[in-house]
């Protein structure tokens, strides 16, 4: 049974217009976007298994929300949760998505300037950051593609990673070196639901007063 026939999609249809949900379908699979431009994405053909698992994605991960129900047979009502589950969530989270790169990266640089921020941008850098196996609590280093916007905070060596696909990143270096030993989420210090034209202000600002408490207390 196609993914079309399986959702019911002509019995929503009403539904995804007073939304204003857009609906594609690409080899076999169908994208739900919202107007905030988060989506769920439902793939049969290309991620689902030999036993006819059904796959659910969606883009709400980096804003640090519960995870939705991922794999789903053809028996499961998947069009009831998608509208009574993730739709909901979805609507409010933040419009960030909207913006390109370039954008997030120009506010980026904004910012820093208004706040008289000294720092040294660099485009598409390596990030190596400390992490931890989580069996053994093992060290390794992991790799992040970023560009990264590094500056100074009562001496103390901080930055901002912002990755191509707009995910944002709060870091703090190991002394004068290139690792980073910490690396927050964009959402650690603002909530999701913040109109994207006002999202990343308000991330960096929580950021450098999170700091500047961590400075002054140390």
């Amino acid at each position: 049974m196609t993914l079309e026939k399986l959702l019911h999609l002509k019995d929503y249809a009403d539904f995804f217009e007073k939304e204003g949900i857009q609906i594609k379908k690409q080899c076999g699979d169908i994208t739900f976007w919202l107007k905030n431009k988060t989506y769920i994405a439902v793939h049969k053909r290309q991620h689902g298994g030999y036993d006819g698992t059904i796959y659910l994605d969606t883009n709400i991960f980096p804003f640090g929300l519960r995870e939705f129900r991922r794999n789903f047979t053809e028996q499961d009502n998947i069009i009831g949760y998608i509208i009574h589950e993730c739709i909901p969530l979805l609507k409010i989270l933040s419009d960030i998505d909207k913006y390109s790169f370039e954008e997030c990266r120009n506010e980026i640089l904004r910012i820093l300037n208004e706040k008289n921020i000294s720092f040294v941008h660099t485009e598409k850098t390596k990030m190596n950051v400390q992490a931890f196996y989580s069996g053994n609590y093992e060290e390794y280093i992991d790799h992040i593609d970023a560009d990264t916007f590094v500056f100074y905070l009562g001496g103390k060596k901080l930055g901002i990673g912002l990755q191509p696909s707009r995910g944002l990143f709060l870091l703090e270096y190991d002394g004068e070196s290139d690792l980073i030993i910490s690396c927050y989420f964009s959402y650690m210090f603002t909530s999701p639901t913040i109109p994207g034209d006002q999202y990343i202000a308000d991330v960096i600002e929580h950021f450098l007063q999170y700091e500047n408490k961590l400075i002054a207390g140390s």
